[in-house]
C-alpha cells in the first residue's frame, strides 16, 4: 500500500458541462465542493490494519469510519447526492475495518458568484446481510448484523433501479442493497 493516498482520503465533488454544443470532448467546471480527509461518521474504530504512520495529516487507526474516496453518486434531488465509497484503503488486506456504506451529502459548491466548497455528510446506510442472502464468508460472518466491509466487496458504481433500490457493480459480482 501506498503512504500516500490523496484519491482515497479526499474526495471532491465537481461539476461538469460541455462547453459548447459539438465540442463533446471540452468541459467547464463551474463549481467545486471537497471532502476534509478529516471527515468521519460515527461507527466503530478503522484503519486498523494500516500501520501507524500519518496518512495526508491523519494517524491511523481512525475513532469512527471515513467518508471518502467516492466511486459512485446518484442524484438524490434537492441539490443532494448518495454516494458510496469504492475500495476501503485500497486492498482486501488493510479494509477489514472499512464498513461498506452509502452517504447521504449536500455539496455547497464554490463558483465564481461564491459558495463555500464545503460538503454537508447527512446521513448514511450501512449495507448488511442479516437474512444470509451472500453466500460466501464475511468479515463480519459470525455477527447479528453481518455488516459489509470493503474487504467483503469494492464497490466500482451504482445505479439506482427503483425508488428504494440501488445495484452496485462490484469487483467480483453485482449486489443489490435496499436502503431507507
Amino acid at each position: 500500500m501506498k503512504r500516500s493516498l490523496p484519491a482515497a482520503l479526499v474526495a471532491a465533488l465537481a461539476l461538469a458541462v460541455p462547453v459548447a454544443a459539438g465540442a463533446q470532448d471540452q468541459a467547464t467546471l463551474l463549481g467545486r465542493s471537497v471532502l476534509p480527509a478529516k471527515t468521519f461518521a460515527g461507527g466503530p474504530p478503522s484503519g486498523s490494519l494500516l500501520g501507524t504512520a500519518p496518512i495526508n495529516g491523519v494517524t491511523p487507526p481512525f475513532p469512527d469510519q471515513p467518508v471518502q474516496g467516492f466511486s459512485a453518486a446518484l442524484p438524490a434531488g434537492d441539490g443532494k447526492y448518495w454516494v458510496m465509497p469504492d475500495n476501503g484503503y485500497g486492498s482486501i488486506e488493510n479494509s477489514a475495518d472499512f464498513n461498506l456504506r452509502v452517504y447521504l451529502i449536500k455539496p455547497h459548491l464554490e463558483t465564481a458568484r461564491g459558495g463555500s466548497g464545503t460538503i454537508d455528510v447527512l446521513k448514511h446506510i450501512e449495507l448488511r446481510d442479516p437474512n444470509h442472502k451472500i453466500k460466501f464468508a464475511l468479515v463480519n460472518n459470525f455477527t447479528r448484523k453481518r455488516v459489509l466491509t470493503t474487504a467483503t466487496r469494492a464497490t466500482a458504481g451504482s445505479t439506482r433501479t427503483s425508488r428504494r433500490a440501488c445495484r452496485s457493480a462490484t469487483s467480483s459480482s453485482p449486489t443489490s442493497t435496499t436502503g431507507s
